[in-house]
């Protein structure tokens, strides 16, 4: 068999090449658009006095916030696994987020699908993934939901209207409760989603109820189990993300309200969800434009988010890369074993 067919779409060179050439021709925009159209010589006199140290921290944040999904990937999915694949695998998931248009599935499945091919039936992949996804994103939703409700209340200052505050913290308190109410009706929408047409928009709804439901009972139990590894990563991944944001506006001798940085970066983030690669276009202007509603100038909003997208995606391109070059090597086997038992060799026995 063709070793790259047995590979995940996401690891597959045509897949990664087209990715980098999607970030290539974005960035050309960019760069012709604020050389080039008229009125944004502000925007170009910013960029051009950028501090470089303060955008090497953003990116050693940036890293840091990578390295803390690596240690979530771990803790959920396989904590014996070693720790050299366990890098392999996560800082691949981070890295092909950033390059595969599937809104995040693309890289989340390289777990997934390496857990399969060890011996892990498909369901529980399907449930671990699940509440991997709904643990990590449980730090954004709460958070949200916090730093909306304090707002609220006049506890932070966000320098925003109030319902910049009430409406996120609206939003967020009714996605925890839906996925908390969930739970209980897990095997009764099983079986009303047994009776519907497969792949009808019901049997669909259905779907991502259940799985939502699934995610957030693993996701609890692993707040319940209180792993400090699992918490302190899906925190870290959160944290320092928010963190190299919060550089790359120093960099341009922004000096940022905390509140009104993290509200606006919460927000902004929402944007993330479309399935664009690294969510180009989208997430800049979601939080560009966020920020502005948050009190910061335009020039500050516009320079900062470019410096924070570009640093948010070369250092996972990077280091996800060479990380997902690496992985395709071991599961290809450089002495041509068979692929299972590259892979069981390696993550030993199963959890």
């Amino acid at each position: 068999m063709n070793d790259s067919a047995e590979l995940p779409a996401a690891l597959h060179g045509r897949q990664l090449r087209r990715g980098i050439v999607r970030l290539g021709l974005f960035a050309a925009v960019v760069v012709v658009i604020i050389v080039a159209v008229p009125g944004l010589g502000s925007i170009r006199s910013r960029l051009a006095h950028g501090d470089p140290a303060w955008l090497v921290v953003a990116g050693l944040l940036r890293l840091a916030s990578a390295l803390s999904y690596v240690v979530t990937f771990r803790a959920v999915f396989a904590p014996r696994m070693s720790r050299r694949l366990s890098y392999r695998i996560a800082m691949s998931e981070v890295g092909l987020n950033a390059l595969v248009p599937a809104g995040g599935a693309g890289g989340l499945a390289i777990g997934g699908w390496l857990l399969h091919r060890r011996g892990m039936p498909t369901a529980r992949v399907l449930e671990r993934s699940a509440e991997f996804f709904v643990f990590t994103s449980a730090f954004n939703v709460g958070a949200v939901a916090v730093f909306g409700w304090l707002g609220t209340a006049g506890v932070l200052a966000t320098h925003a209207s109030l319902l910049l505050s009430l409406v996120p913290a609206l939003a967020a308190s009714a996605l925890i409760a839906a996925a908390l109410a969930a739970i209980p009706r897990i095997g009764s929408l099983q079986a009303r989603q047994r009776n519907r047409r497969m792949h009808s928009w019901r049997w669909w709804v259905l779907d991502g109820v259940v799985m939502l439901g699934t995610g957030a009972r693993g996701a609890l139990n692993l707040f319940r189990e209180r792993d400090p590894r699992a918490l302190c990563g899906g925190a870290g991944y959160l944290l320092f993300d928010i963190a190299t944001l919060w550089a790359a506006v120093r960099a341009f001798h922004g000096d940022p309200v905390l509140p009104a940085l993290v509200m606006a970066y919460l927000v902004g983030q929402l944007a993330g969800e479309i399935p664009i690669p690294g969510g180009i276009g989208v997430v800049d202007g979601g939080l560009i434009g966020a920020l502005i509603l948050y009190g910061f100038p335009v020039t500050l909003a516009t320079t900062g988010s470019l410096a924070y997208r570009a640093i948010a995606l070369a250092v996972p391109t990077l280091f996800g890369g060479l990380a997902a070059f690496l992985l395709t090597r071991c599961v290809r086997g450089t002495n041509r074993q068979p692929t299972a038992q590259v892979i069981s060799n390696q993550l030993g026995p199963p959890g």
